[in-house]
């Protein structure tokens, strides 16, 4: 994102519920991860830093372009449906769709169980997650890994996580610190249908420009695919990637969100010290965005 200049765009990324170094004020609500609650979650992060906008007697937010993979992009779907928030120019989806999703949902419990669910260090689970083939880009899960996992100390007695990072976690209860993950994905398989059922419908209905990022064109379900030939939002293809494609491919990945700013006209082509401020970006008046 560096390319699109360092004063063109403010790039915010926050720990999802339940995820990364943040924690909730309710440890009873942790794992409370249906959709509504994380759009609540993202409203509340955009108005800490911005404030409620002119609406609430305040300074406008600024034009917003909302990003998210996966389950996030997911919850970035139905935050800039809600139209909860104001200014929103465009919508980045990353490798997620409703139908290949949903499809995906009864093997998520065999994926679970067949993951290494401890390691005895943290450049054995970064080793784990590359060899797995879960992230591709070995420096992309240095940096990503770390947050996902934390250190278990054993309880008294010795019992606890496997002793060995076998595939099916088996082992020995051992009797040392473990890295463990931080997030039970298993405790939120109640909210995973609420997450993507309506999702295709919830996409098309966002009325801001729009880009869905994959790593095939084989994930566009039936809904989606007749609206692309419709030109009702672009589509970029990144095939030398898996599901992880902003860590597989950073650059490419990059290379595309830029591409999608100023193709829109969210960014200037920036000069030749890349610092250039788009228009677009001064205003001080909410814009209306150009359909796709």
């Amino acid at each position: 994102m560096a390319e699109a200049g360092p004063d063109a765009v403010r790039v915010v990324a926050y720990d999802a519920r339940a995820h990364g170094h943040s924690v909730t004020a309710d440890p009873a609500r942790e794992y409370e991860l249906s959709a509504e609650q994380q759009v609540d979650d993202a409203v509340g992060v955009v108005t800490a830093l911005y404030g409620g906008g002119e609406a609430a007697g305040g300074p406008p937010v600024p034009p917003l372009v909302i990003v998210g993979h996966s389950m996030g992009g997911a919850i970035a779907t139905r935050l800039v449906a809600s139209g909860r928030l104001p200014n929103v120019l465009g919508l980045v989806v990353i490798d997620v769709v409703e139908g290949t999703a949903v499809q995906a949902l009864p093997y998520m419990r065999t994926w679970l169980r067949s993951r290494s669910r401890s390691f005895a260090s943290m450049p054995r689970g970064i080793r784990y997650v590359v060899n797995a083939g879960h992230v591709r880009r070995a420096l992309s899960a240095r940096i990503s890994v770390p947050p996902q996992l934390v250190l278990v100390q054993p309880p008294d007695g010795g019992g606890g996580a496997p002793d060995a990072d076998a595939a099916d976690g088996g082992g020995r209860p051992h009797r040392r610190p473990r890295w463990m993950w931080r997030t039970q994905l298993e405790k939120s398989e109640v909210f995973w249908r609420g997450w993507f059922v309506g999702l295709s419908a919830a996409f098309l209905h966002c009325n801001v420009a729009k880009v869905l990022v994959l790593a095939g064109v084989d994930r566009l379900d039936r809904e989606l695919m007749i609206a692309q030939m419709q030109g009702k939002f672009q589509t970029v293809m990144i095939p030398s990637a898996g599901h992880a494609v902003h860590e597989d491919e950073p650059f490419a990945t990059a290379g595309a969100i830029v591409g999608f700013l100023r193709r829109n006209l969210f960014i200037g082509a920036g000069g030749d010290d890349g610092t250039s401020v788009p228009a677009i970006f001064q205003q001080r008046r909410p814009v209306v965005p150009r359909r796709v």
